[in-house]
């Protein structure tokens, strides 16, 4: 059911044998989504001063662990409501003597606290778990057969509000969920604190997400699209968001899904 990693850079994994994605890229590559993080630091560097994560949807810890052992931030919490994927989360911070450094709790965030949410299960990708709200539609991807548990979810604000907009970046990966998950934290938005999102259409439209998260955006000055080559700083305002938002291909079964990864200021 797992397999152990020691990669090069010396962070240690437990990792899901049958994991289609993550898991398999962190073997393969000896990292997951750090490209992306060391691109934000990058971007950041010259106005903050970036010490700390919140890591939302931090799967197994594969951004939190090696951000923090490698020394490109202090401290980190890492939110993940899956619980064998939290589970391992607990298991790779102890692994890689991270305990003191990184704070783990097993919630789903989204814009109600204490609730009891459904989580749909993936099978074959660990990153792929999703909360399904009453009026989330059924997709094209077997998300009818998945299994479903029950998770409690907090909002981000109830949960922390010593945010430091000079030092804190928020990290949001959630399947389509993050429009939801920003909803429940309007403080943070309005700290000025950094925050990284993924755009993902099929996601956002299933459980109806897809005007929202535009209606968010505008609560931002700007944005970098951090999927492209040479990553501009772009002005929100209706014309940007609308560009955002269009000229999307549609998503296809056997093709990997369509999205964007967004730094927000």
């Amino acid at each position: 059911k797992y397999i152990f990693l020691d990669t090069k850079k010396k962070e240690k994994f437990l990792m899901f044998s049958n994991d289609e994605v993550v898991s398999k890229e962190l073997f393969m590559l000896g990292d997951f989504d750090l490209g992306k993080f060391y691109k934000v630091l990058n971007i950041l560097k010259t106005k903050y001063s970036i010490k700390n994560i919140y890591d939302i949807g931090a799967n197994i810890g594969t951004v939190c662990i090696p951000a923090v052992k490698r020394g490109l931030i202090t401290k980190a919490i890492a939110i993940e409501p899956e619980r064998e994927n939290y589970k391992l989360l607990k298991l790779n911070i102890s692994l890689n003597n991270l305990d003191s450094q990184i704070e783990s709790y097993n919630y789903a965030l989204s814009f109600e606290d204490d609730k009891m949410l459904d989580l749909v299960l993936s099978t074959e990708n660990s990153g792929d778990h999703r909360i399904k709200l009453p009026d989330t539609k059924e997709g094209m991807r077997n998300e009818a057969l998945r299994e479903i548990v029950k998770v409690k979810c907090k909002t981000f604000d109830g949960m922390f509000s010593n945010i430091n907009p000079q030092k804190d970046l928020v990290w949001i990966d959630a399947q389509g969920f993050e429009a939801n998950i920003l909803l429940g934290a309007k403080k943070l938005i309005s700290s000025g604190t950094p925050i990284v999102i993924e755009m993902w259409p099929y996601g956002l439209k299933l459980n109806n997400s897809w005007d929202k998260l535009q209606d968010i955006l505008k609560n931002f000055d700007y944005y970098y699209d951090l999927s492209e080559e040479i990553i501009q700083k772009i002005k929100i305002n209706s014309e940007s968001i609308k560009n955002l938002f269009s000229n999307w291909e549609e998503e296809k079964v056997n093709k990997h899904s369509l999205y964007k990864d967004l730094l927000l200021i």
